[in-house]
């Protein structure tokens, strides 16, 4: 049983990570976004309360342009902890949304409490209640994230599970994919809550770190519970980035390379390049404003034609 519970935990922690390392490197490599500069831009500091740019100083072209990280922090944070932009505008579906999220951010805080655990065990330092400050630091904390994260899993799971079961507006948007991922996690959230119940110090899962960490395949939890609970989270683990649940790899470019990027096209820059591909890719739309002839173009004959003349001439 020990062998076997190694063996899908070290392939489903491949599995996830390869998976996202390809995501993360299909977004990067994709071709220029069309960017939508929408204000105010996060990093322009100062000048983001009034929707301010660089562009707005004379001369800009020749000045050194800064970015603003912590600007970009300031707002990015509050949406990707706390779903800022869906509670103004849907706060039922936030009720729902938030709980579910929330608890999976205290799960990753509450795997990364068990790793650090785990190391600590291995390198002779005790975690325990009666453990020193650090060691009665990372115990309690790792007790008090995963109940956390595992009880707001599962509220959430069941609340989004509720809503696209009986809101009408949200039929069209829900597919059986949608459902499986809630019934699916949600389950994993049960199991892991209900082996915690048992093991309500969380030392057996730490006890699993390290044997996956020091390759002890021969260990195995005494219960089936904490095993089929590893087994399944294992199984999460691997299958959320290969659905549409790691939408947390694309905020990032969501953000950066779409949202917010206003980097001018200076001469000799790296947009170059990359802008002549795009202009070089042929046009499929027929629309009478981009195409009136309805011939093959690419984006840079459509974008340098006199379409005036084309239309007289159709």
């Amino acid at each position: 049983m020990g062998i076997l519970l190694h063996i899908i935990t070290y392939a489903c922690l491949a599995v996830f990570f390869i998976a996202v390392g390809v995501k993360f490197y299909k977004y990067q490599t994709m071709p220029l976004h069309l960017r939508w500069e929408l204000y105010p831009v996060a990093h322009e500091g100062h000048k983001a309360h009034y929707g301010g740019s660089f562009f707005e100083e004379t001369e800009w072209y020749n000045k050194k342009r800064t970015v603003d990280r912590v600007s970009e922090a300031k707002h990015m944070l509050p949406e990707m902890i706390f779903l800022s932009a869906l509670w103004h505008h849907n706060k039922a579906l936030w009720f729902r949304s938030f709980p579910f999220h929330f608890g999976m951010y205290n799960m990753i805080g509450f795997l990364v409490l068990l790793n650090v655990g785990a190391v600590m065990q291995i390198a002779g330092m005790d975690v325990g209640a009666t453990a020193g400050a650090l060691g009665a630091a990372v115990h309690y904390l790792t007790i008090i994230t995963g109940f956390f994260g595992m009880g707001l899993g599962v509220i959430g799971a069941m609340g989004l599970l509720q809503r696209r079961l009986t809101d009408e507006n949200l039929k069209d948007f829900t597919k059986p994919s949608d459902l499986f991922n809630l019934v699916f996690l949600g389950g994993a959230f049960v199991l892991l809550l209900a082996a915690g119940i048992t093991n309500p110090t969380f030392a057996v899962f730490r006890e699993w770190v390290v044997s996956v960490l020091t390759l002890n395949l021969a260990f195995a939890p005494a219960d089936m519970l904490t095993s089929a609970a590893i087994a399944l989270s294992s199984l999460a683990i691997a299958y959320i980035p290969l659905t549409h649940m790691a939408h947390f790899v694309v905020k990032y470019f969501t953000y950066h390379n779409i949202r917010w990027d206003d980097a001018p096209n200076m001469p000799g820059s790296d947009f170059e390049p990359r802008i002549g591909e795009v202009l070089n890719y042929p046009v499929t739309w027929a629309a009478d404003h981009i195409n009136p002839k309805g011939v093959a173009m690419t984006w840079a004959e459509v974008a340098t034609a006199d379409v005036t003349a084309d239309k007289e001439d159709a």
